[in-house]
């Protein structure tokens, strides 16, 4: 697979054990995968980096992914 057909994909999960699963069952498609365990270090992720896909957790402890969702949203809009 060549590099400009490779997209990043950011996963978000505070469950380590679903972070595993879903690298797990994503790296087989080639692409460049990126765990994130909080929304506050998937907001870190989004400012250092840009993601084709991103799989959030809804429910998560601090920053939930409702409100991660939103603020990356913003982040686009401005």
């Amino acid at each position: 697979m060549s590099n400009a057909s490779v997209a990043s994909i950011l996963i978000v999960d505070d469950d380590k054990r679903n972070l595993m699963a879903m690298q797990e069952l994503l790296q087989c498609l080639g692409q460049n995968l990126v765990l994130a365990d909080s929304g506050e270090a998937a907001l870190r992720c989004v400012l250092k980096d840009d993601f084709a896909v991103i799989l959030l957790d809804a429910r998560m402890p601090g920053i939930d992914g409702f409100e991660t969702a939103r603020l990356i949203r913003e982040r686009q809009r401005s």
